[in-house]
């Protein structure tokens, strides 16, 4: 939350628009949002059930959005998941979507 706090600070944009313009769209993370809405709107949401056939329903709320995004607040699937390990094992070109410093801004 510290982080996400921080970022949106820095660079006046909301935490989740900012990883979504640098970060999903330059590495093709078509699948990836922090929006509830956006998520169901591809119709590939999955719901969440207990080991009992409970159904747990989605916990983020829109309005709550910025005060969870970071890490725990992503919604994905493994295609997109895989193109981020990628990144983190160098095997995709940061300079995407990394600029160098005093380039621009964030």
């Amino acid at each position: 939350m510290v982080g996400a706090y921080i970022v949106s600070t820095l660079t006046g944009m909301r935490y989740p628009d900012f990883v979504n313009s640098r970060i999903f769209k330059p590495l093709g993370m078509n699948s990836s949002t922090y929006s509830i809405q956006a998520a169901l709107q591809t119709g590939r949401f999955t719901d969440t059930w207990t080991s009992f056939g409970r159904l747990i329903p989605p916990w983020i709320e829109e309005e709550y959005v910025d005060l969870v995004a970071g890490s725990d607040g992503v919604i994905s699937s493994v295609k997109d998941l895989v193109r981020h390990s990628c990144l983190s094992l160098h095997t995709i070109s940061t300079h995407v979507f990394i600029r160098p410093l005093g380039s621009e801004r964030f």
